[in-house]
């Protein structure tokens, strides 16, 4: 290493940073703020956050299937989102169980006790859960452009109607509720969940074409 390098002094703090700084240090601040994903408006940060947004658990409380999905949507967190892929958040679980197997970290017993669960994850509530159709839009045409990257200091301007967007919500609970009536009527009972109908609202500007409104289902949580 040139020693000019180490005369620079902004190099030579940075490297002293380095060299007392372990690597349990280095894992555990990355565990604590890596970039885990979103629910609602806000970004999801480190495993202890994704915990509780997953699956409504403390870290600690966590079983041996649950850290390993939090350790596959590493990589591609929007991708993988449980809620809103699970076929895609199951494979990538099972793949890290797979690994682990491999390299002696599970029985061969336990492994297969783990394949076989469910991912187990729990959505809590959702701040703006009525926006919540138009802000996935929103993020996934983001995540289209821009891939994962986040910073602190972006800002979108987007162009939903608050206004109409709780009209467009409480005609669609109105609308779905009389339909559920009609139903009940002729099957003499409450339609089989499965198979129960669903809804899709757009309000657009003529004008211009803007999204002012969105309503993308029913109820968003089982959607999600």
């Amino acid at each position: 290493m040139p020693n000019d390098w180490l005369r620079q002094p902004d190099r030579k703090y940075v490297t002293v940073i380095l060299n007392q700084t372990t690597k349990q240090q280095i894992f555990t601040d990355y565990a604590n703020q890596v970039y885990m994903g979103r629910r609602g408006t806000f970004n999801i940060n480190g495993f202890g956050e994704a915990s509780r947004a997953y699956f409504r658990k403390d870290i600690s409380q966590l079983n041996v299937t649950e850290p390993t999905l939090l350790a596959g949507i590493i990589q591609r967190p929007s991708y993988y989102n449980p809620f809103r892929y699970p076929d895609r958040a199951l494979e990538r679980r099972n793949l890290v169980l797979r690994l682990m197997r491999e390299n002696g970290r599970l029985s061969q017993a336990a492994y297969q006790d783990a394949i076989s669960r469910p991912l187990g994850c729990t959505a809590g509530e959702l701040e703006s859960a009525g926006s919540q159709y138009f802000l996935d839009l929103t993020s996934d045409e983001l995540q289209s452009r821009f891939g994962e990257r986040e910073r602190e200091n972006d800002y979108v301007y987007t162009t939903l109607d608050e206004d109409l967007q709780r009209a467009a919500v409480e005609a669609v609970r109105t609308g779905m509720a009389e339909v559920d009536a009609q139903l009940r009527k002729r099957k003499n009972g409450p339609p089989i969940p499965p198979g129960a109908p669903q809804v899709a609202l757009i309000a657009l500007d003529p004008a211009t074409g803007e999204i002012k409104a969105l309503v993308g289902g029913r109820d968003y949580a089982p959607a999600s």
